[in-house]
């Protein structure tokens, strides 16, 4: 006699009449695998074959699943795995599921959390909406009715997450925008009198004996004009919108534009820098000059971090991505990242150097994340620094369009 396929809950359980391991497909609207990184799913229950078998379901749904039987395993799990949504039994043998849902929020705020039970009471369904849960499941209900409460979480969550991003993004533009209209006004009411500061400095300085102690204070002074000067261009280029201009370029053209005036920086005078990229014969669809200007500032931060070094290497590697993407690493062997400059590597106006302006690495992120992109720092294992940025693949219309004008 042919078993009849059951799509309930309790139909999971063992002991349960009629069980199915692998129920049909459902519809893939929402499917969690659109997610461009996958939501993790916490499945707390006491009932190990019903854990075992929601996670088969969820995992060819595309979720990350972690399982735990108790309050305690639970806990546990969520220290050391990353967590979005949880699926909770209101009884579970060491606990109650709905404080274990805001034991989790202490450390997720965003969670998500469905509750799961076999007696099902208007009062504990109260209960359950106040302790926050998004949905409220009994243990026979079809096992298509947990799956759509879990994808409705799963999109609000994304909705909120995104919401966020575009609120981080507005607040961003707001700064950026203010900061244009200061830099502005500073290029206006200072460059002008610092170039009638130089112009007249340097007339001093002529009519100075060779010798004389005060030609000395002279090219003091002149420096830190420079400086202030250069501080101004950095600002009014940090506050500059990023328009990109994607072209096809080699990652060796990119490389030796930005090496092209390096070399005879004083900084690279005991520094090897080497070049070894993945894939020669393929090019990187971006704005060359934004790119040639972001690599220049991670290739001299990376110099300078040994200056105190007899001899120093840094070698910058193209690598391409699973996705499609180009990987581009910058690693160099000085003395690395301390603590708190990597909790604030790329904050405006944060530097580590006496005379830096802390806007470099800033505006390196405004090109990458104008591209698209991310980028991020880190010790490396042996010692040095190591700099990452991630570039998605191009769109496929506009990188054959202009991979055919570059031809």
């Amino acid at each position: 006699m042919t078993r009849r396929r059951s799509d309930r809950l309790a139909a999971l359980s063992p002991g349960t009449r009629g069980g199915e391991r692998n129920p049909p497909a459902l519809r893939r609207e929402g499917h969690a695998s659109s997610s461009p990184e996958p939501l993790g799913v916490l499945l707390v229950d006491d009932n190990v074959e019903l854990l075992e078998n929601l996670r088969e379901i969820l995992e060819r749904r595309g979720y990350r699943v972690a399982l735990a039987t108790g309050c305690a395993e639970a806990l546990e799990l969520a220290q050391r795995e990353a967590i979005d949504l949880a699926v909770l039994d209101k009884n579970l043998p060491d606990g109650d599921g709905l404080s274990l849902l805001g034991r989790l929020r202490e450390r997720y705020p965003e969670l998500a959390g469905l509750v799961l039970t076999g007696y099902p009471s208007l009062d504990s369904a109260i209960e359950a909406l106040e302790a926050g849960a998004e949905g409220y499941l009994l243990k026979g209900a079809p096992v298509a009715e947990l799956l759509a409460a879990l994808e409705r979480a799963a999109a609000h969550l994304r909705l909120l997450r995104e919401k966020r991003a575009l609120e981080a993004r507005l607040r961003e533009s707001e700064r950026l925008a203010t900061i244009g209209e200061l830099a502005a006004r500073i290029a206006h009411e200072v460059r002008n009198p610092l170039a009638g500061i130089a112009g007249a400095v340097q007339l001093m300085g002529r009519g100075l004996p060779r010798g004389d102690p005060r030609r000395a204070t002279v090219r003091e002074i002149l420096q830190q004009i420079r400086r202030l000067d250069g501080f101004i261009q950095d600002l009014l280029l940090y506050a500059r919108p990023v328009r990109v201009r994607r072209a096809a370029v080699s990652a060796h053209e990119l490389f030796e534009r930005a090496m092209a005036v390096l070399r005879e920086h004083p900084a690279f005078s005991h520094i090897a820098v080497e070049l070894d990229d993945e894939a020669p014969e393929q090019p990187l669809f971006v704005d060359a000059g934004q790119c040639v200007a972001a690599l220049q500032n991670l290739l001299l931060n990376a110099a300078q971090a040994q200056a105190a070094q007899e001899a120093g290497r840094i070698v910058v590697r193209r690598l391409r991505t699973p996705q499609g993407g180009d990987r581009l690493v910058v690693e160099d062997e000085g003395p690395g990242l301390d603590e708190q400059a990597q909790a604030r590597l790329f904050e405006p106006f944060q530097s580590t150097r006496e005379r830096g302006t802390g806007l470099g690495l800033s505006t390196v992120k405004k090109i990458v994340e104008a591209h698209g992109g991310t980028i991020g720092g880190e010790n490396r294992e042996h010692g040095g620094a190591r700099f990452t940025i991630e570039l998605p693949p191009p769109e496929p219309e506009r990188a054959e369009a202009e991979g055919a004008g570059a031809a």
